[in-house]
């Protein structure tokens, strides 16, 4: 398992670049490239760009779509250089919350295979069903509340500091376009007295300060930390990440800019109880592209529940 874990970590004022500089070494070295993600498929029409293991000059390839030997979609494909293979096809509804598992394969005219892909079919809409109230802090104009909305998942929107800070034992989901850091800093005390956080990646680059005092802190693979590891398909986890960083005295976790990260999600705890994940994996920019987002958000929000 890809994650990197630190117990009760404290660092006095004054150190904080030498943690950041150690720690994001540590992360490089253990946060590697893992083996060969499946591809993911919405349901219906599909236009994507895959990369593939071969070469060929053909004008036209063979794609098969298939699950348990039904071919699902069939046709060609065109090799587009740099080993990129573009997919265009339209595939059946299934049920609203399934991910149906299928095979890709590309073959010559002839029936020379080239290529066997695993893939998984998703339905737009995920099934997700949290147990309790979800309250959303963001930015006027955020776009995560619109996520929710598309998933049918009920929240109050909060954005006074005072307020935020006395969710003491609630779900708080903490949107993309978050730029205040007094309400961050009211998070974190509603995290430090049993609040479960969850932050999304940021739209644009953003530096959030860590506590000085941290319980169980993990930064690693998204598939490690923020996945429901019993889910029985596999996500191709979105590029995007996160990186420590030093801020004045302080260690702060850099997110949004384009700089090669060395961890995708980070996740610590508090004595009272109390959780902060963050999701270094842009949502927004990928909602309508790929079932990734939209499931990954599902899973996260009901993952680690209480009864």
């Amino acid at each position: 398992m890809m994650k990197t874990n630190l117990l009760n970590i404290q660092y006095p004022k004054g150190s904080a670049r030498r943690l950041a500089v150690l720690w994001g070494a540590l992360c490089c070295l253990v946060c590697t490239a893992g083996a060969e993600a499946p591809l993911n498929f919405f349901e219906g029409e599909n236009d994507d760009r895959i990369v593939v293991s071969f070469a060929d000059n053909s004008e036209a390839l063979l794609f098969r779509v298939a699950h348990e030997h039904r071919t699902l979609a069939a046709g060609t494909a065109r090799m587009e250089g740099d080993g990129l293979v573009r997919l265009q096809m339209t595939l059946p509804e299934v049920n609203a919350g399934v991910a149906l598992p299928v095979t890709l394969t590309f073959s010559r005219h002839g029936g020379t295979l080239l290529e066997t892909r695993t893939a998984y079919v998703f339905s737009k809409v995920p099934a997700v069903n949290p147990k309790r109230k979800i309250y959303l802090v963001d930015d006027v104009g955020g776009r995560t509340a619109e996520h929710l909305d598309a998933l049918s998942v009920a929240f109050e929107t909060v954005r006074n500091a005072e307020a935020i800070a006395e969710l003491k034992q609630a779900f708080i989901i903490v949107g993309s376009a978050l730029d205040d850091d007094t309400a961050w800093k009211a998070v974190l005390n509603a995290a430090e007295h049993g609040a479960d956080v969850l932050r999304l990646a940021s739209l644009e680059e953003r530096t959030i300060v860590l506590p000085r005092i941290l319980q169980n802190f993990s930064m690693g693979r998204t598939q490690d930390i923020l996945r429901d590891a019993n889910a029985p398909y596999q996500l191709a986890i979105l590029e995007g990440g996160l990186r420590l960083a030093a801020q004045g005295g302080d260690v702060a976790l850099r997110m949004g800019d384009d700089a090669p990260a060395p961890a995708q999600a980070a996740q610590w705890t508090y004595d009272g109880g109390g959780r902060v994940r963050v999701c270094g994996t842009p949502l927004t920019v990928a909602w309508e592209r790929t079932p990734v987002a939209r499931w990954l958000l599902a899973e996260m929000i009901t993952t680690g529940e209480k009864p």
